[in-house]
């Protein structure tokens, strides 16, 4: 498949793990923050966007954990969520170095059966975590906590694009 998509998928592990270093930092009050328009709570959405990804990958037949994230209650420890969302991402990396655009995925979905290219689940699983990696930031920002940069451009200055 294309680099470019091989990119993404290096871009979103920094992301990540950039965020979930972060977030480890604050007061742990600052976790319960939300704010209107977004996923939810702090510690809420870093779960939600790792448990997607496991969930994703499940979906294209290469889980990383026996027990997702969505069954757990309670959010995991730091180090924890840190070390699935480093499993996700070298595991996303790599099926987005696999995957041919004549790919396909088949299943069952809500009892209706579907075809699907299998880029469309590696495209969906950058959209999610760049959608809410921005909530994060955004429910932070209303808290006093500075803008943490995880852009393009950001990743490529501190060495990590090729």
């Amino acid at each position: 498949m294309s680099q470019a998509l091989i990119e993404l998928y290096r871009h979103q592990l920094w992301a990540n793990l950039r965020l979930l270093d972060h977030a480890a930092t604050l007061d742990p009050k600052l976790l319960e923050a939300t704010a209107t328009g977004t996923f939810g709570q702090v510690d809420a959405t870093l779960k939600h966007i790792i448990a997607n990804e496991e969930g994703y990958l499940a979906a294209l037949g290469s889980p990383v954990t026996e027990k997702l994230l969505f069954h757990m209650h309670e959010f995991p420890s730091f180090p924890e969520l840190r070390k699935r969302a480093q499993a996700c991402g070298e595991k996303l990396i790599e099926l987005a170095m696999a995957v041919q655009p004549e790919d396909t995925l088949s299943g069952t979905f809500q009892g209706n059966p579907y075809t699907m290219p299998r880029v469309v689940p590696l495209m969906q699983a950058i959209n999610h975590g760049t959608e809410h990696r921005a909530h994060v930031i955004t429910i932070l920002s209303q808290q006093g906590i500075p803008p943490l940069a995880l852009d393009a451009w950001t990743f490529w200055e501190q060495g990590m694009g090729r």
